[in-house]
């Protein structure tokens, strides 16, 4: 189905592997500025949740009142939620530089870029993100996962009736 071929890890690494050079570097550029801002944010997050954890031990918790104490656990989780979605945000934009790492060589002289090398490097990172596989029986022996680094939550796996069980 046209669902399904658009979140497969082939035709995700075809649209990248069709990527023109100026494209490669202007999403790069993006992907460098977004890195930089984040880890900036990181860094502003973390000097809160130290000034915070400061105040803390400076007052202490004996003899505070107990809707001071709820306030600033309160805040501490809450910045600590945010550090954790910023820090998620920043392996994504990871990840995706490394993707068009992948890509570089094609564009670059004097390398000999390996399209099938890059092709399965590229399915694997897409892979690697998934907490769902949706695969068939005969998809399910391909090289593909061989090559990833964690299992899954869960795998579907269309046509398994068909499979028959190794004794």
């Amino acid at each position: 189905s046209r669902a399904a071929q658009a979140v497969s890890v082939e035709r995700r690494s075809d649209q990248l592997l069709a990527i023109s050079r100026d494209d490669l570097k202007r999403h790069m550029h993006n992907l460098r500025l977004q890195e930089t801002q984040i880890s900036q944010d990181i860094a502003g997050l973390k000097r809160e949740l130290n000034a915070a954890a400061f105040v803390t031990r400076s007052q202490g918790s004996v003899g505070v009142d107990p809707e001071v104490l709820f306030s600033r656990d309160q805040k501490r989780d809450a910045l600590l939620q945010h550090l954790a979605a910023v820090v998620e945000a920043r392996d994504k934009v990871l990840v995706e530089m490394s993707r068009f790492l992948i890509l570089e060589g094609k564009f670059r002289a004097g390398i000999n870029f390996n399209l099938e090398e890059a092709r399965a490097s590229l399915e694997a990172s897409f892979a690697n993100e998934a907490e769902i596989v949706f695969t068939t029986v005969s998809s399910s022996g391909r090289k593909l996962f061989s090559r990833l680094t964690h299992g899954f939550d869960m795998v579907v796996i269309d046509e398994a009736a068909q499979a028959s069980e190794v004794g």
